[in-house]
């Protein structure tokens, strides 16, 4: 309530300054200008105020589920790299996200591969197939 009256004794003491050194005789219509660009910020104002409240409470239909993220989120600890004899083959292991990832039942399987290594046949999921269906890797925490 102080910062409303300060700003409006501020207001009337410019607006009245300004219009007696701008011309010896304002008009009705410059003083009522004056005022409206003085106080219609401070008017303004408070009605963004309002209109962000309630912006943060209303719901969105819009938005992404963040538990869509999270499922997305591949174990670290299951990222591999294979030596084959065609070359290095980077994905995740079968058994692992087995293991340490709740929906490895959804993975899709058009991204599920074999490599046949050193220490035999390991099935495994091909990185760059799932980073194109929208998976990741989740951090390190080592």
């Amino acid at each position: 309530m102080s910062r409303m009256i300060m700003t409006l004794c501020l207001a009337i003491g410019f607006a009245l300054t300004g219009a007696a050194q701008a011309a010896a005789e304002p008009s009705d219509e410059d003083i009522a200008r004056l005022l409206s660009g003085f106080f219609g910020k401070e008017i303004r104002g408070d009605d963004d105020d309002d209109r962000r409240r309630e912006a943060y409470w209303r719901y969105d239909d819009d938005r992404r589920d963040w538990r869509d993220d999270r499922r997305k989120v591949l174990p670290h600890r299951c990222f591999r790299t294979y030596e084959t004899r065609d070359g290095l083959r980077r994905g995740f292991a079968r058994r692992c996200l087995n293991r340490h990832y709740d929906h490895a039942d959804r993975l899709p399987r058009n991204c599920l591969s074999r490599a046949r290594t050193i220490n035999g046949k390991r099935h495994y999921y091909k990185a760059r197939c799932l980073r194109n269906e929208g998976y990741r890797i989740g951090r390190s925490r080592y």
